[in-house]
């Protein structure tokens, strides 16, 4: 008898405990990336040019628990400073031609909610760049702006090296350039009906 009460209310909560979970695609609207680093005559940015993204996300009352897939491309080629000289050799170093895209998937995240509009944690993936493949970690914080939308952002430091990047040179190699970049980005995502994530989902 216990066992029939249980079941019953079980079945009765059921519909609740589903309903407080949605799933939700998200597609980047705005997007700022940034990639810096240093040189033996003065550091240097890069912008971004051409960035897609889209995200599968997880919510509970209304609050992003998880992001459950991330499929992010940017165009090598779209990197950008404000040296035209220096666009084509960064665009070399990171052979644009043979791989035109940088890439990352997300393989897992821990996402905790400092309140019930904020949050932060950590995406780890698959970055792929200049033909190399490799496990990050990626810390993230967040806002949501409204049910609809939400802002991620974040920094994380890489090795050129660790992606056979042969760091540019100028001037005949008197002008050389650090081997750690910087990467800083702050998106903003806004829900899409879409659920076609990537061709690699």
């Amino acid at each position: 008898m216990r066992t029939k009460h249980f079941l019953i209310g079980l079945s009765l909560m059921l519909p609740l405990i589903v309903s407080a979970q949605q799933k939700e695609t998200f597609k980047l609207d705005k997007s700022n990336l940034l990639i810096k680093g240093t040189s033996s005559l003065h550091d240097w940015e890069m912008e971004a040019k051409d960035v897609t993204c889209f995200t599968a996300t997880e919510f509970e009352n209304n609050e992003l628990k998880a992001f459950e897939s991330i499929n992010f491309v940017c165009k090598s080629n779209s990197l950008k400073s404000d040296h035209s000289m220096m666009d084509d050799k960064a665009h070399d170093a990171l052979k644009a031609k043979k791989h035109p895209n940088i890439m990352f998937k997300l393989d897992a995240s821990s996402i905790k909610n400092n309140s019930s509009d904020k949050f932060d944690g950590t995406l780890n993936g698959t970055l792929s760049l200049s033909g190399v493949s490799k496990k990050i970690n990626v810390p993230v914080s967040g806002i949501m702006n409204s049910n609809n939308q939400f802002e991620a952002k974040g920094s994380l430091k890489l090795k050129m090296s660790d992606y056979n990047i042969d760091a540019p040179t100028a001037m005949f190699g008197t002008i050389t350039t650090g081997d750690v970049i910087t990467i800083e980005y702050d998106f903003i995502f806004t829900k899409t009906e879409s659920q076609v994530l990537s061709e690699n989902n």
